[in-house]
């Protein structure tokens, strides 16, 4: 019966929160103003929205949940993100306690983890669109490199790319940029924007260069082909990081999930035997 509600509350949460944010949509859903949005994720949170604008003030946590859902491009208010908290932390005690579970320890538990496992879910998104738009970060400069030897400037490579190359993250950040300039904002400033709202190390690197690039009198494309060069470089030694890891991490499954079952079938025949024979006997 515990299990069963465990597994029951699990389904209930990834189903429930999945339906509380309006999904990422093409660039060009984005420019015919078309959204998706799931028609109950509203109603189940309603609620508690009055409580959650309430302590999202309070505690001043609104500036640093709207970042965190611009970066995993979740169109959601970041109220109606934390009141998804507390409606997590009221339902999955109730679903414990319906399935059999009454102790309070318990309870308090589970309404922890319903505040804390959407914030769980919003930098797991965090952390994927940033990889996404670093994973396609080498391959954006040397489209951009080509179409600027061709004898586009910077702004009309990026905008061929955006119309022509296959969508990505790093993409759709481009096509923020161009709406960024379009409205009356510098080049570098859009760009500079862009960098700071998704917290990446390396895009920084590349807005500043090209930036510096642009203010000295460098060829931008002599720059792209330096940059590309080293982001596959740094891709490949992140990659050769990652790999030397892998013996060390593989060390906890080998430890308390396989070792065990290897003593259990090489000991229990031993045991048997010695059990059946009369060595253990008194």
């Amino acid at each position: 019966m515990i299990i069963f509600a465990i597994l029951l509350a699990a389904a209930i949460m990834l189903v429930a929160f999945s339906l509380g944010y309006e999904e990422s949509v093409s660039i060009y859903e984005k420019l015919k103003g078309e959204k998706k949005r799931a028609p109950f994720g509203a109603a189940i949170v309603k609620p508690f929205l009055p409580l959650g604008k309430i302590l999202i003030r309070r505690l001043q946590l609104e500036s640093g949940i709207k970042k965190r859902l611009a970066i995993a491009k979740w169109v959601v208010p970041p109220e109606e993100f934390f009141s998804w908290r507390l409606a997590l932390a009221v339902f999955i005690p109730l679903l414990m306690y319906v399935g059999g579970i009454k102790g309070l320890l318990p309870l308090l538990m589970c309404a922890a983890g319903g505040i804390v496992f959407p914030g769980f879910v919003l930098e797991a998104a965090v952390r994927k669109r940033q990889e996404a738009v670093l994973r396609a970060l080498p391959e954006t400069i040397d489209f951009l490199s080509l179409y600027i030897g061709a004898g586009l400037d910077f702004t009309g490579a990026m905008r061929w790319l955006v119309k022509n190359a296959k969508v990505n993250p790093l993409i759709e950040e481009f096509s923020t940029v161009l709406e960024d300039i379009r409205v009356g904002k510098s080049r570098a400033q859009a760009l500079k924007d862009m960098a700071r709202k998704l917290e990446i190390t390396e895009l920084t690197s590349f807005v500043l260069t090209l930036v510096q690039s642009e203010r000295m009198g460098t060829p931008v494309e002599e720059t792209f082909d330096i940059l590309s060069d080293d982001f596959r470089m740094f891709r490949y030694q992140k990659g050769q990081r990652e790999a030397n890891k892998a013996p060390i991490k593989l060390l906890i499954p080998l430890i308390f999930c396989i070792l065990p079952i290897i003593g259990i079938i090489v000991a229990t025949p031993i045991f048997l035997r010695f059990r059946y024979s009369g060595w253990f006997a008194q």
